[in-house]
């Protein structure tokens, strides 16, 4: 199995590299994914991490891609650029939040919100034991680059789309700086994965609260922003 991932991986990763060169560097929306990956529960997933193309994951494929991370962070030190490390840590630092109680918290329902934590468990663990099948290897390397440049991709937006830093830095321009509203959308994506591509509004901050405190307490402690 270990051997069978990292062999789709490495091979689908030149062909997405041609194809990226081929276009001048342009970010289309994913394709269908191709079969070798459908073999893998999040086959999608890894197809859109690998790929430069533009998708938002799931909330649920978002905790699987966090289980990676947490991997090839803890037991491999990649990405070895520091910079791209440390997204790829303010990442994970509320993201395992979601993996560990879900993003149901607030939910009246409790079987709805008890179900949904463990999806979050589940889909977070697939995603460890896929990165430790992988292991610390040449292609494991290039996959937690690859997650750091989707964050990235992600949080740039459309440039017909709405964009959720430039609202926040408006909305509390004088008070809470463009960093901080970065900050905001960067570990507000745990819970809403496309936040970077929605309108501002205050009430945002109180939703992603409710729906898990402990991220909510990550924006209060990473981002200096609690009076809202």
């Amino acid at each position: 199995m270990k051997q069978k991932i990292s062999v789709i991986l490495a091979s689908l990763f030149l062909i997405a590299s041609l194809a990226f060169f081929s276009s001048a560097n342009a970010i289309e929306n994913c394709g269908p994914t191709p079969q070798d990956y459908q073999q893998h529960e999040f086959g999608s997933t890894l197809f859109s991490i690998w790929s430069p193309c533009r998708r938002t994951l799931s909330p649920k494929e978002q905790v699987f891609v966090a289980g990676i991370s947490r991997y090839l962070l803890s037991q491999c030190g990649y990405p070895p650029d520091i910079q791209a490390r440390l997204k790829l840590q303010r990442f994970l630092s509320s993201s395992i939040f979601v993996g560990i109680i879900g993003r149901e918290y607030g939910n009246p329902n409790l079987g709805e919100g008890l179900g949904d934590q463990a999806a979050s468990m589940a889909a977070y663990t697939v995603g460890e034991v896929t990165a430790e099948q992988i292991g610390c290897t040449e292609t494991g390397e290039q996959l937690a680059r690859s997650v750091v440049e989707y964050l990235d991709r992600t949080a740039e937006g459309a440039p017909d789309a709405p964009n959720y830093v430039t609202g926040c830095a408006k909305y509390y321009s004088g008070r809470y700086t463009k960093r901080q509203c970065q900050c905001l959308a960067d570990i507000g994506r745990s819970v809403f994965p496309n936040i970077h591509q929605t309108s501002f509004s205050s009430a945002s901050i109180k939703r992603i609260v409710q729906s898990n405190p402990f991220v909510g307490l990550q924006i209060a402690f990473q981002c200096q922003i609690g009076d809202y």
